[in-house]
């Protein structure tokens, strides 16, 4: 999810999105992580190497997950 208050909402606090990066949350048994809103990155673009472990971190998560069936 992007941006603080999406953060705040679906993970149930009022920490920031700094300290709510880099960890897996579950929101109605869905993994979520927490990433900066590309609004902020733009307004702030050292935060782009942030963003981008971000990422990496959900491709993990995704490869992890189970498939669904091609069938």
């Amino acid at each position: 999810m992007v941006g603080r208050i999406a953060a705040q909402k679906l993970v149930g606090s009022e920490a920031g999105v700094g300290k709510l990066r880099g960890s897996v949350y579950s929101y109605k048994e869905i993994p979520v992580i927490v990433t900066y809103h590309p609004s902020g990155v733009l307004r702030n673009p050292s935060l782009r190497g942030a963003v981008w472990e971000d990422l990496k971190q959900l491709r993990v998560l995704l490869d992890g997950l189970p498939r669904g069936s091609s069938q």
